[in-house]
């Protein structure tokens, strides 16, 4: 018994610990994907709002073709404090392919959002 009440306030203890953290902490709020057929480039807008771009960034950008990985982008930080922006050339993609982004907050979170091909 004393043993599982030391293990249920430690438990708590590190919870409390982590709580900061993970509130300050958050996934982009949107995520906008621009896929031009003509120049074959995909604009992806990621809205992350953040206080220091060096220490609270959207940290990857992975791209899926119908499902497939096609490419992962890995940064080290945001270029602005409102959003982290992407472009990728793709290869020449036919109607109905459908695109897929996914991005990652380096302290917390993650958004996806998709696009097809028109």
């Amino acid at each position: 018994m004393r043993y599982f009440r030391s293990a249920l306030v430690l438990c708590t203890l590190l919870l409390f610990l982590m709580i900061p953290g993970i509130l300050w902490a958050h996934p982009a709020s949107s995520l906008d994907l621009t896929y031009d057929k003509d120049s074959s480039i995909l604009e992806v807008v990621a809205s992350h709002g953040v206080s220091d771009v060096s220490s609270h960034y959207i940290d990857r950008f992975e791209v899926f073709l119908d499902g497939k990985r096609y490419c992962e982008l890995e940064v080290v930080q945001q270029f602005s404090l409102t959003e982290a922006v992407a472009l990728f050339k793709l290869p020449v993609l036919k109607s109905g392919v459908l695109i897929e982004v996914e991005v990652d907050c380096n302290k917390f979170g993650k958004r996806k959002a998709s696009v097809t091909v028109e």
